[in-house]
């Protein structure tokens, strides 16, 4: 039974975004406890474990199904091709080829229930996506859309300060909108003199 290529182009599309959310988690402490507890002297792990093993078991299926598919299709793949968010691009890429596999209802179900786990490892922390105001953008599509009250300078210092969230990416950083409105809302709407800026 073949499936919907549109269909898993888009659960494609969503799978590499929560990985990209989960890789993130991964390497975020948790909050600092109220009461200081004695810790034992030695090494301290490097990344939140619970992130860390989720990301790791569903790296590990997403990988044996896609080469499984892969191989089918006779696509071959470069040693680079295999971690998650590259592996849902290449899913993505071949979805019309994938979805008329015998085996493509059965591809579609691991794609779903990754997303289901992931989901809900991350419940708490993950925002609803296609938003406008949790769009990712690049600082200077933010300024061209906010002029001439955002300056690039600007949301480096709100970024630096923690006052707005951003990603580094390779070619540029990318801000949520979401937190520049609002941190725009409160500076020209100060509470205290402190608000400022």
């Amino acid at each position: 039974m073949s499936v919907d290529m549109y269909h898993l182009r888009r659960q494609t599309r969503q799978l590499g975004n929560l990985y990209h959310q989960l890789h993130e988690l991964k390497y975020q402490t948790g909050p600092t406890p109220e009461i200081k507890t004695h810790q034992p002297a030695g090494p301290r792990p490097p990344a939140n474990w619970l992130y860390l093993a989720c990301y790791i078991t569903q790296e590990q299926k997403l990988r044996e199904v896609a080469f499984n598919a892969f191989q089918g299709l006779g696509i071959r793949l470069a040693d680079t091709d295999t971690g998650a968010n590259r592996l849902c691009q290449l899913i993505g890429y071949h979805a019309q080829a994938i979805s008329e596999l015998e085996w493509s209802s059965d591809f579609q179900d691991e794609i779903e229930d990754q997303i289901r786990i992931i989901t809900n490892r991350c419940k708490d922390t993950l925002t609803v996506p296609n938003t406008p105001q949790d769009t990712w953008l690049t600082a200077r599509t933010i300024c061209y859309k906010l002029r001439p009250h955002v300056t690039p300078d600007l949301l480096r210092k709100w970024a630096q300060r923690g006052k707005i969230r951003h990603r580094k990416g390779h070619p540029h950083n990318t801000y949520p909108l979401g937190d520049v409105l609002k941190q725009l809302h409160t500076t020209s709407n100060p509470t205290t003199p402190g608000d400022v800026t």
